[in-house]
């Protein structure tokens, strides 16, 4: 027999009897079940898929080598590699010790497999009770077998290097990874802290490194921490229980541009106190586990470690209220969170001129909540500091997902997934018309926010008049805004090609979620495009073609979250792989959006206790690179306050204001169309 051949078939034998030991203690175990059953079919769905492939893997990996071995080869059996290469005798040694190595693995499964004796099992079944192995070949790395095992597989790749073993090796290494969460989730819900600590210590396959840590608690106590007395010291690695949805991902990713931070500020009746404040927002959040903030180093997953300081600083009043608001929460959201690991919150207070009121501004990184969570935190923040009973939902809040093996995202599905990824290839073409705004060519990252109170009767009269023409008030917004900003672009008529409007929404998805996520803190949310052709058209015929390409996918939430998906998997991933350049003109060229829209009503329950002394509810958003203005209309106790942020590349303050009293001046236009109608409507949703 030549020489070459002799490594592919001690492969076959080896793989052959691996998994013939297995068969002897699938029936060793059967034999002490008594029925097959309980040892071959697993019990779990998602293990029963995973087995579905794993068959025709297993049997395909014991018989490519015997058959390339007695000539029964096709194309696919054919080594990949030059000849010159494979016939060399440096490729027959690596070859050679490919060999002992796969020996090797089989014989220290073989002891892995006599470790665990009783303890050996095909699959999860949460009926059984299982005993936690800790010691032997366990004290090393968490799943020794499945180690092994893909340490076999990539010996197989590297004796016969052909298309068929290379597949094969990609579809038995993702499910081993996939078979090791589950069983890390299925452990962890059965031992808890105890398998917690021990996975702390261990690395999933390799010894001594913690790759791919599960999703559970941090391990670290913050129960000792005060206000003065912080941890200053941190134990070393990180668990990461938490894991960003792709929206998050390309925040994370924004943020290095340009601090991604949006703001909530109230106007609070009487003086500030700001010890009060600082000890209200540090009991809520150590109780709420709203710690430092710590992200892995691929960014995909996150922890709150715990408490060490929160950061309340009181500022001088300013003459001007209105002015004075709009430059703090300016300084705020062009300020970063700095440090690796740090508290996602800060706040900031200041007195009116004459201390009749003062505003209390919170600034988060975007990344850890949306205004959902926000406005809890801040609800229970505020009862505490004005000394109020705290609300049903305050002792209750949490920081804890409810599922730790996946990010907050509605489910979507295939179809859907398949609907929007159509749906955005026609998009993107109708984006090659639309007008491109001043900031990609003049430069420049900072941005400038300019609030504004609408009339009081307004936002009556606008949910009315939206509720008897069928549109939603939040299409009403944006069709408000189209219009403010196709007056501020006259270049536009003059294009030969970019005469449309592209604006978007961002609008919240958690409807979708299942009723115990429905609450947990994070991000959730779905964005939504929307191309004016006839921008210059009077707003009430712009709000009917903005409702007329929102309403499909407001009424079908899971192809809006699929479409978001689509979009962000993109921005966080294919950009990496295409190699597009990271920075705001790349996003501006794809995402040519001239402004967005962030709509939230304030719910009137959770501030019905605090409505006497707060009075006023403000937001601010952050743009972004993709677009350079976003209007943040908040609806509070039956009132409208606009916050828009916008890049002073690409509009002046003066502009900004312009654009502020264009928007409100087209919603009275709205509301006083004689088509409009009754009195005492609820806004369409």
């Amino acid at each position: 027999m030549p020489l070459h051949p002799v490594p592919t078939l001690l492969l076959g034998l080896i793989v052959s009897a691996y998994w013939t030991y297995v068969g002897w203690m699938v029936w060793r175990v059967r034999r002490d079940a008594g029925h097959v059953g309980k040892v071959l079919v697993p019990v779990q769905l998602r293990e029963k898929l995973m087995w579905v492939l794993w068959v025709p893997v297993i049997a395909g990996w014991g018989s490519t080598p015997l058959r390339v071995v007695v000539g029964l080869t096709t194309r696919f059996e054919v080594i990949v590699l030059p000849a010159a290469m494979a016939g060399s005798s440096a490729f027959l040694v690596i070859r050679w010790i490919a060999s002992g190595i796969a020996l090797a693995c089989l014989a220290l499964s073989v002891v892995t497999w006599r470790h665990m004796g009783e303890q050996w099992r095909m699959g999860v079944d949460p009926k059984q009770k299982v005993r936690l192995l800790i010691d032997g070949p366990f004290s090393k790395v968490r799943h020794p077998i499945y180690s092994l095992s893909i340490l076999l597989m990539i010996c197989s790749v590297i004796i016969l290097p052909c298309p068929t073993m290379i597949v094969l090796a990609a579809i038995h290494i993702s499910l081993m990874h996939i078979k090791a969460r589950n069983e890390e989730k299925f452990l962890l819900e059965t031992k808890g802290p105890s398998y917690a600590e021990y996975c702390r210590k261990t690395g999933r396959f390799v010894p001594y490194v913690r790759s791919g840590m599960p999703a559970h608690v941090p391990h670290m106590d913050g129960s000792e921490t005060t206000p003065d007395a912080p941890i200053r010291g941190w134990k070393a690695g990180g668990q990461y229980p938490f894991r960003f949805n792709f929206f998050q991902q390309s925040m994370l990713r924004w943020d290095g541009l340009h601090p991604y931070n949006a703001v909530h500020a109230v106007r609070v009746l009487g003086p500030a106190n700001v010890e009060a404040l600082r000890a209200a927002a540090w009991d809520v959040c150590k109780a709420a586990e709203l710690g430092e903030l710590a992200i892995n180093y691929f960014r995909t997953a996150y922890e709150y470690r715990p408490l060490q300081v929160v950061r309340v600083q009181e500022l001088s009043p300013g003459r001007d209220g209105e002015a004075r608001l709009a430059e703090v929460v300016t300084e705020e959201i062009n300020t970063p969170f700095h440090g690796d690991v740090h508290h996602p919150i800060r706040w900031t207070v200041f007195n009116e001129e004459g201390g009749a009121a003062h505003y209390v501004v919170l600034c988060y990184h975007h990344a850890v909540s949306d205004a959902f969570g926000i406005e809890r935190l801040l609800a229970a923040v505020l009862r505490r500091y004005l000394g109020l009973p705290p609300g049903e939902e305050d002792g209750a809040w949490t920081t804890r997902l409810t599922r730790l093996d996946r990010s907050l995202r509605p489910r979507t599905g295939v179809i859907n997934h398949v609907i929007g990824q159509m749906r955005l290839s026609l998009r993107h073409r109708e984006m090659r018309r639309v007008h491109k705004m001043p900031d990609e060519r003049l430069g420049g990252d900072y941005t400038a926010v300019a609030v504004r109170t609408a009339r009081a009767d307004l936002m009556d009269r606008l949910a009315a008049v939206c509720e008897r023409r069928g549109v939603g008030v939040n299409d009403a917004l944006i069709a408000a805004f189209a219009s403010a900003i196709a007056e501020q672009t006259p270049d536009r008529r003059t294009s030969r090609r970019r005469k449309y409007l592209a604006m978007a929404t961002v609008v919240g998805a958690r409807r979708n979620l299942p009723r115990e996520e429905a609450a947990d803190f994070g991000v959730c949310l779905s964005s939504i495009m929307a191309v004016l052709r006839r921008p210059d058209a009077p707003v009430a015929e712009l709000v009917l073609d903005v409702t007329r390409q929102t309403r499909a996918l407001k009424t079908n939430p899971r192809r809006a979250a699929a479409e978001t998906n689509l979009r962000y998997f993109a921005i966080r991933w294919l950009w990496w792989l295409a190699a597009v350049r990271h920075n705001r003109r790349s996003y501006r060229r794809v995402f040519p959006i001239c402004g967005g829209v962030s709509t939230v009503y304030v719910d009137q329950n959770r501030f019905a206790d605090l409505g006497q002394r707060v009075t006023r509810y403000v937001r601010a958003c952050p743009c972004g690179p993709v677009m350079p203005l976003l209007l943040g209309p908040t609806i509070y106790q039956g009132r409208l306050e606009l916050g828009l942020t916008y890049r002073i590349a690409s509009r002046t303050r003066a502009e900004a204001e312009a654009m502020l009293d264009g928007i409100l001046s087209r919603l009275e236009e709205l509301c006083a169309d004689p088509s409009g109608g009754g009195e005492g409507a609820s806004p369409r949703a």
